[in-house]
């Protein structure tokens, strides 16, 4: 997924970001295969953006990874991020969807 899909996605969803950019996860110290972008609104709050695309499917243990992840681009940018959003294009376990929400991150199927 590049950068244009993501930013037509959001807008889809009433999101419209003033700038974005998409963090590389070696930068923050993770080798995890997941894109990552950092976005700022019209009214300049940061909204992080997970995207997973694979065959296996996201589970609980998944969760907790993308919050620690989460945490590490908050430390390395020096942030606090309002919102936080997974696009998945991949098997998702009802217990990490709920999890997920729960801990305030919106889920959304890619496509």
């Amino acid at each position: 997924m590049d950068i244009k899909e993501i930013v037509e996605s959001m807008a889809s969803k009433s999101l419209i970001f003033k700038s974005i950019e998409k963090i590389e996860p070696n930068t923050i110290g993770s080798r995890k295969r997941v894109e990552i972008y950092l976005g700022v609104d019209l009214k300049s709050r940061y909204t992080l953006l997970f995207v997973i695309e694979r065959k296996s499917r996201i589970v609980v243990s998944d969760v907790e990874t993308l919050s620690k992840l989460a945490s590490m681009v908050e430390k390395y940018k020096d942030i606090v991020v309002k919102k936080r959003f997974l696009i998945y294009g991949a098997p998702l376990c009802s217990h990490a969807r709920k999890r997920m929400e729960a801990e305030g991150w919106r889920v959304l199927k890619k496509g």
